[in-house]
């Protein structure tokens, strides 16, 4: 065992059933990696399993049979940062992409008006997808808003917290 958990177990066996006319081996392999950031892993089990046959002197069989399966659950790449206190500090803001309404402090805004401490459109493309219940509710383009040569409109908008400072590219 290693120091972030990881380990290795392996068997090889390779025994002569027939001298001279009949062998098998088998292997088995199973990996884990660990990481200092959990629940991260990288998990291996492989076995393979062979048997040669030799009838005659000029004759030889062999057959062979793998089996390999692999689960990787990897870290972040980013570091969590602090957005909450800005966002609270705010009023909590809020904003519906289906109502085109926002709220500040609970209390509801125009429709179609941004609440104070929100930003529309990150610049990026990335598709997203809000997820509730195991159902898409709702999916977004994050992208400038109302720009005609580009083809946007207000519900492919996505909203953040104005003043935040991105720890790298969306």
């Amino acid at each position: 065992m290693d120091n972030f958990g990881g380990f290795r177990v392996s068997l090889d066996l390779n025994r002569p059933l027939l001298k001279n006319v009949l062998a098998m081996r088998f292997s088995a392999v199973y990996n884990e990696t660990g990481y200092v950031r959990k629940p991260s892993v990288d998990r291996t089990n492989r076995q393979q399993m062979a048997v040669t046959f030799r009838p005659h002197r000029t004759t030889t069989l062999t057959v062979s049979l793998e089996h390999f399966h692999q689960f990787g659950q990897r870290a972040n790449s980013l570091t969590p940062r602090d957005s909450l206190t800005l966002w609270r500090s705010r009023g909590s803001p809020t904003w519906d992409p289906i109502t085109f309404t926002g709220t500040i402090t609970g209390v509801k805004q125009p429709v179609g008006v941004m609440p104070f401490g929100l930003a529309g459109g990150f610049g990026a493309t990335r598709i997203l997808q809000f997820i509730d219940n195991g159902k898409i509710e709702l999916i977004t383009k994050a992208a400038n808003v109302n720009n005609p040569l580009l083809g946007l409109t207000m519900t492919q908008q996505m909203v953040s917290i104005s003043g935040e400072l991105s720890g790298g590219s969306l």
